[in-house]
This record gives structure tokens, C-alpha cells and sequence, in this order.
């Protein structure tokens, strides 16, 4: 890294000195610096050959992987017709434990708390959902035909 000498005025350098006394001066200019020229590190460079990659690209690559295991985890609460978002949730956990194994996602993003209602809410729900015969009629009809439709690809 090429050494830079830098010039400051007595008052800002005292000035620094008083209000942040253990700040490193040389990162502190890095980061000006950096700020001013608008660097984002947008790039990625190979550090063998010098080819250059968009960090972006890799990362959209890496989020439709993701997003693609989720949905494919999902299908089977899906097909169920019993799925529910508590469900989902669990679904989405269980994943990126699988990516935090990979050490693609963060450990407390894999292991964040489940949100789930209360059990009053849960029975309000039954509750209510149990006046609603055609719904629960179509919603189970539904399932069957999921079900059988599971059976025959297995058979298959």
C-alpha cells in the first residue's frame, strides 16, 4: 500500500485529538476518501487472473437458489392444503439452517424466533372457521386431490 503524508491545521488536529483521542488517523482519511470518490466496492476482482465480477450478479444468483429451495420446501405444506404460515415459517427456518451449514445465511437469521398467535386466537379461528361448512368442504376436497395426486406421481 503506498505511504501518503497528509497536512492538518493545528486546530483540526487538536481538535481530533480531544474528541477522539484513540481514533486511527489513517483509516479515518481512508474512509473520507473513499466517501468522496463515491466508492461502493461494487466489484469483485480475481485476485489470480484480474477478471472482474459484479457482486451483485453473484448475489442475485444466490438469492433465486434460496428462494428456489424455499418454494420447493414449501410445495409439500402447499399440496396438504393444511399449510399455515406458523408452518411456513418453520419451513423458511429449517432452510436457512441448511444455508447457515453452508455458510451462506447469517446464524441469527436462521434461528430467529417463530412468531406464533396465542391459543385463544388459534380457537377464535376454529371457531369462527367452523360456521364456514363450504369452505372447510372445498378446502378438504382439495387436500384429497393433492393427496391422490402425491400417490399416483409415487406410484409413477
Amino acid at each position: 500500500m503506498p505511504r501518503v503524508n497528509s497536512w492538518l491545521p493545528q486546530n483540526v488536529y487538536d481538535t481530533l485529538r480531544r474528541e477522539l483521542p484513540n481514533v486511527n488517523v489513517s483509516k479515518l482519511l481512508q474512509l473520507a476518501i473513499e466517501g468522496t470518490l463515491n466508492c461502493w466496492h461494487d466489484q469483485l476482482e480475481c485476485t489470480r487472473c484480474g477478471s472482474r465480477v459484479d457482486h451483485q450478479y453473484l448475489l442475485s444468483k444466490e438469492v433465486t437458489r434460496f428462494y428456489e429451495d424455499v418454494r420447493h420446501a414449501l410445495t409439500a405444506l402447499v399440496l396438504t392444503g393444511r399449510g399455515t404460515a406458523e408452518g411456513a415459517q418453520r419451513v423458511l427456518q429449517d432452510v436457512a439452517k441448511l444455508w447457515h451449514g453452508k455458510g451462506l445465511v447469517h446464524w441469527d437469521a436462521a434461528n430467529a424466533p417463530i412468531e406464533r398467535t396465542s391459543r385463544s386466537v388459534r380457537e377464535a379461528v376454529w371457531q369462527r372457521d367452523q360456521g364456514e361448512p363450504a369452505r372447510h368442504q372445498f378446502v378438504e376436497a382439495a387436500a384429497a386431490e393433492q393427496r391422490a395426486l402425491l400417490r399416483d406421481e409415487e406410484i409413477a
